[in-house]
């Protein structure tokens, strides 16, 4: 059976994982390295694991030969390291600080843990081999783990700002939906804006959640993760959107409803420009299935990109 690679890859990525770097040492010494989410512990008697490496990585034939590697689990703060370690720029080793483990493997500092690994079989899997390693030497840290979905980083902190509303007056939860193809949208008058509530709501019966607006509106919500957090300081307000699937209800929908195609989205008719710039944004990390997450206020911040990955 043939399958949409695109539409594959989206569906792999909803599976939530850490993000890693993989680590080794060629044999003249030059340390190499890779970015990877694809890493499993396979047994804990004894200790195996194992990691997925695209034959088409530039480090395939090092690793492929090498008799050891290190798994570093990256810490919330090292979003940097990820993409840096995911880019093709040289001399990535000279951007952090690390040291040789047990099997001489580099291990790097402050990461949230580390596996040095000996290589124990370099399995074939279609376009990936599987390298399977025994762990002869290990550390846990304090920090947090960065974490990876659906095209996205996940860290703690991005959700905090995303739903703690204690220290604003009001919050502003949106989300865009999407179905096939199109989006959920209202209208207003002769304009369009997404959806929007007071909260996120814990089911569909919780007033002014968006949960229960969308339900009202003859349809149904899945949300996903957050896509963009800004403030209003002026009037301390907090508003946050989430990207999310819309489901069928079976149900007629409400007459402000509008749903509209990604690919035919009327500029001109959307009320906010804060949702203009969002849609925009998402059109564009939708063709990818690599999305970002805005953080700042509504005039300016920052869009924390997603590194690419050797499996996804």
């Amino acid at each position: 059976m043939a399958f949409d690679k695109m539409s594959l890859r989206r569906a792999y990525g909803r599976f939530v994982t850490g993000v890693t770097v993989v680590t080794t040492l060629q044999d003249d010494g030059t340390p190499r390295g890779f970015t990877a989410n694809s890493f499993t512990s396979v047994s804990l008697d004894p200790p195996l694991v194992l990691v997925c490496l695209g034959r088409g990585a530039s480090s395939f034939q090092t690793f492929s030969a090498s008799r050891s590697f290190c798994v570093n689990i990256l810490s919330e703060q090292q979003r940097k390291i990820a993409s840096t370690f995911a880019s093709k720029i040289e001399n990535k080793f000279e951007q952090v600080d690390w040291s040789g483990g047990k099997t001489g493997s580099p291990v790097i500092s402050q990461v949230s843990a580390w596996l040095d690994c000996r290589l124990e079989r370099v399995i074939d899997a279609g376009d990936h081999v599987v390298l399977l390693g025994k762990v002869v030497d290990f550390a846990t840290g304090d920090s947090m783990p960065l974490g990876y979905y659906d095209g996205a980083f996940i860290d703690f902190e991005l959700q905090r700002q995303a739903v703690n509303a204690a220290t604003h007056d009001q919050i502003s939860v949106g989300a865009i939906l999407e179905r096939e193809g199109s989006i959920l949208m209202l209208r207003d008058g002769d304009k369009l804006v997404l959806p929007c509530a007071q909260s996120i709501g814990s089911d569909e019966t919780e007033p002014g959640s968006l949960l229960k607006l969308v339900h009202d509106l003859g349809a149904g919500a899945r949300l996903g993760i957050v896509y963009a957090v800004s403030e209003e300081r002026e009037r301390r307000m907090l508003h946050v959107y989430y990207r999310g699937d819309l489901l069928e209800t079976g149900g007629p929908l409400d007459p402000r409803v509008a749903l509209v195609a990604l690919s035919d989205l009327p500029w001109d008719r959307i009320a906010l420009k804060q949702n203009e710039l969002m849609l925009r944004r998402y059109i564009q990390e939708r063709a990818s299935a690599r999305f970002g997450i805005y953080v700042g206020d509504i005039n300016r911040g920052v869009i924390h990109r997603a590194a690419s990955s050797q499996r996804l």
